[in-house]
């Protein structure tokens, strides 16, 4: 069982230039009520086509692991649209794109098929235009995540955000030290600001914080 938007369902919505719905993405429901302990894991590989010189890109997805079976959910940019998807199984060996592949465990949670599932469809980022700082994969595993009770490490969120990759890599360069680049990306991930804002503004706190030393 699994559910992926087809190609000519969105062209066809895109068309009209109009936002499409959850709904006329024709979501498969997933029907197990039956509570019980799920392993959790947070997948993450490189997004290879918004990778540039220093600047890398994490794609996120998340695998539930029940004793009688496997679900993965995630969400992808697909005509300009954050479009969710999910199948049985992990990411499959197969899929090239996930060679190089980073799981993190983020513990055992009791959960039915069917919660994971109505979280996913319900998930407030569904359908919105894609926007690589804001409406993402990472941003809507995070949404995601949060409605089930699951927590992800602040350090994970934020290194491996497209806001703190760029913010880092810009800030270090501007200013050409360590201190400010660590404090680029620690403001960036949460406050989600632009980029030469976050450089200055971890230019002036750092600054600061050894004014008052």
């Amino acid at each position: 069982m699994s559910f992926i938007a087809s190609s000519r369902k969105i062209a066809e919505i895109s068309a009209g230039s109009r936002k499409m719905t959850i709904e006329e993405l024709e979501w498969q429901p997933d029907y197990d009520k039956e509570e019980r302990k799920c392993k959790v894991s947070l997948w993450t590989r490189p997004l290879e086509q918004y990778n540039h010189q220093d600047i890398t890109m994490m794609h996120w997805a998340v695998v539930f692991e029940w004793d009688d079976r496997t679900a993965t959910y995630e969400a992808n940019d697909d005509g300009g649209y954050l479009l969710p998807k999910w199948y049985d199984g992990p990411p499959k060996a197969s899929f090239k794109e996930w060679e190089g592949k980073v799981i993190k465990q983020l513990g055992t949670h009791m959960l039915s098929p069917k919660q994971v599932n109505q979280a996913a469809k319900n998930n407030r980022l569904n359908c919105l235009t894609y926007m690589l700082g804001h409406v993402n994969c990472q941003e809507w595993v995070v949404v995601l995540t949060q409605e089930l009770g699951i927590s992800l490490p602040q350090e994970t969120i934020a290194q491996n955000s497209p806001m703190y990759s760029i913010v880092a890599t810009t800030a270090g360069a501007i200013h050409g030290n360590q201190e400010a680049l660590a404090k680029a990306g620690a403001i960036a991930a949460p406050l989600g600001v632009g980029i030469l804002a976050a450089a200055a503004i971890a230019n002036n706190t750092t600054t600061s914080e050894k004014n008052e030393k």
